[in-house]
């Protein structure tokens, strides 16, 4: 049996080094009615490492219109944040944990940066251009 850590922080540090955990099949899956509420709910959770599995899991792969429509998806999720943040704006969304989802948005802004460069790339390569 292999021998565990002595210290909490090698503990610590060998938990830190762990692969993300990639997520279970979507509760909501995207284009429905409440996704962008539960995408917000599933990105409280999760920890920043853990977004581009979690946003694969919902766009395997990814095209021009899912990008588009993940981009307005973090948008309505952004608002709900601030409004949350200036206090009683009537939102439906579950988004806690404000300041502790900002490195999980800015994640999943790369994610979505990182989608649309490569479909860029596609067409690009589609029609004969470098």
């Amino acid at each position: 049996m292999p021998s565990r850590p002595a210290t909490i922080a090698q503990r610590q540090q060998l938990a830190a080094q762990r692969p993300p955990e990639l997520p279970t099949v979507p509760e909501r899956p995207p284009y429905a009615a409440d996704f962008a509420e539960g995408l917000a709910y599933e990105l409280a959770h999760a920890r920043p490492p853990q977004v581009p599995a979690l946003l694969h899991a919902h766009f395997p792969a990814p095209d021009q219109p899912d990008c588009d429509y993940l981009a307005g998806v973090l948008r309505q999720i952004d608002e709900a944040r601030y409004c949350e943040r200036a206090v009683g704006c009537g939102t439906d969304f579950v988004f806690w944990g404000i300041e502790y989802s900002a490195p999980n948005m800015a994640a999943a802004r790369k994610w979505l940066a990182a989608a649309g460069a490569t479909l860029v790339a596609q067409n690009s390569a589609g029609r004969g251009q470098p």
